[in-house]
């Protein structure tokens, strides 16, 4: 549950910094892709597995020409080929794991406030229930 409340942290926070929500989910892709090169399906599957998401195909194929376009990920046929990341996506890669430390960092104390408010309530009960 937590690495799931930190990805929506986290789409949260690319979203809010660029009002555009098909790029929030474009900082998790670079993440999954090598330069050895993976199909549509195996990048899916690999950012269900590390940031429990599952990206419908169409927007992944979206993502992945907008990785195109910006230089960061080269491939030849979108369908059936393999999709290979760039030096210059590798290097971005950086960049992305700093904002996702950011967000791991609210998600955290989020949880960390949900739990002081969970106790404080429990101690309130337990207060009511002796008078």
């Amino acid at each position: 549950m937590a690495n799931s409340l930190i990805t929506l942290a986290a789409i949260k926070a690319f979203y809010e910094a660029q009002n555009d929500f098909i790029s929030a989910f474009s900082y998790f892709v670079p993440q999954v892709l090598d330069q050895d090169g993976q199909t549509l399906e195996e990048i899916r599957a690999k950012v269900r597995d590390q940031f429990s998401m599952d990206i419908p195909e169409g927007m992944l194929k979206t993502l992945v020409k907008r990785l195109k376009s910006e230089g960061d990920a080269n491939f030849d046929n979108l369908n059936s080929g393999q999709i290979h990341a760039t030096a210059k996506g590798k290097a971005k890669i950086d960049e992305i794991k700093i904002s996702l430390r950011a967000s791991e960092r609210e998600s955290q104390a989020l949880i960390i406030d949900i739990k002081r408010y969970a106790e404080a309530m429990v101690e309130g009960k337990n207060i009511l229930k002796k008078r």
